[in-house]
């Protein structure tokens, strides 16, 4: 192994358990300068980039420079950042919301460790969530601190997933998404329904 190749593993190895993946509106990613941080579109609305989480409520958005000095891809720091993600939401449960009576949940994650949108990208988790409830999965990440799912079959639920959704979007430090989308099998797509 040459000296260029062991500094570039060094490098990455002393980030590489604190790159997560974040949650942001593309138009954030086009001002923070698109084409520099590595990031990629989920879906409408819905865009996912890369951080180093360097401390208390301190990140670093990983650029495409990153990426080269470390010799990784960008299917690589988006591997790393799932499994340490993963890592970090293991012990984690949602709040569930199932009124009496009633077996069809709302289910919430607001850990406020700033990843808790990004923990849509988990799919294990997402297809959990998905076999709780009634329906297709729903659900919205109106800010980097909430994501929120449940079936579409009940029209309150609907309703309420929208206000609740439209409220956090407009009120946070940190929107991502004013948008609810529905879950299709690893992808993601703005639901329509009423």
């Amino acid at each position: 192994m040459s000296a260029g190749e062991n500094r570039k593993l060094l490098e990455f190895a002393a980030v590489r358990e604190r790159l997560f993946p974040m949650l942001l509106p593309p138009k954030r990613v086009e001002q923070m300068g698109e084409g520099q941080v590595v990031a990629r579109q989920l879906a409408e609305g819905l865009a996912v980039v890369y951080v180093e989480d360097t401390g208390p409520n301190e990140i670093r958005y990983v650029t495409w420079g990153d990426l080269q000095s470390w010799d990784l891809s960008p299917t690589g720091v988006h591997q790393v950042a799932l499994w340490n993600l993963e890592a970090r939401s293991k012990a984690l449960t949602p709040t569930v919301i199932d009124p009496p009576g009633r077996h069809d949940p709302m289910l919430v994650w607001n850990v406020q460790d700033g990843y808790d949108a990004s923990r849509l990208l988990l799919h294990r988790w997402v297809a959990e969530a998905a076999e709780q409830v009634r329906g297709d999965l729903i659900l919205a990440v109106p800010d980097r601190h909430w994501l929120v799912a449940t079936g579409d079959t009940d029209p309150q639920k609907r309703a309420a997933i929208r206000r609740l959704t439209d409220q956090r979007y407009h009120s946070s430090v940190f929107p991502v998404s004013p948008l609810v989308y529905i879950w299709q099998g690893e992808q993601l797509e703005v639901y329509e329904g009423e």
